[in-house]
């Protein structure tokens, strides 16, 4: 499911730029954590693994040509290096914490509440984003 996002959301970025795809990809999961937490049945939990399946590498991909396009390609691998740096000890933590809500509650329910809320913010952080190249600082 994972490839078929990238190839979808590929073509479809190179259309109509990052900010609607990658805000569609956000929305999706968005929507996904609420279907998995209103509706606890085998059919849901297929379709809300599908679904997130198909959003789970856009990202990975369209955030590195996003953030090309607004600063440039001349730190492209210092942004990206950070980037996914931040992305993996967040994704390393949230992984510790969902087991921490668990061991806790003995329900994942709070921990998909939280990541419904994070998606939505992601959403909202691509809706407000303007696809305009940043001026570089000057040296002085």
């Amino acid at each position: 499911m994972a490839l078929g996002g990238v190839l979808v959301a590929g073509p479809a970025s190179d259309l109509i730029g990052n900010k609607i795809p990658l805000a569609l990809t956000f929305l999706v999961r968005f929507l996904s954590f609420l279907l998995i937490l209103n509706y606890q049945t085998t059919v849901s939990f297929y379709i809300f693994s599908l679904t997130f399946g198909f959003t789970y590498l856009i990202t990975g991909t369209l955030i590195p040509t996003t953030m090309g396009r607004l600063y440039g390609f001349l730190h492209i691998g210092l942004l990206s290096g950070f980037v996914t740096t931040v992305h993996h000890l967040g994704g390393g933590f949230w992984a510790y914490m969902g087991g921490f809500i668990f061991d806790r509650t003995g329900s994942y329910q709070l921990a998909f509440v939280l990541s419904a809320i994070m998606a939505l913010i992601a959403f909202f952080c691509c809706i407000f984003l303007k696809e305009k190249r940043h001026r570089p600082i000057e040296d002085t």
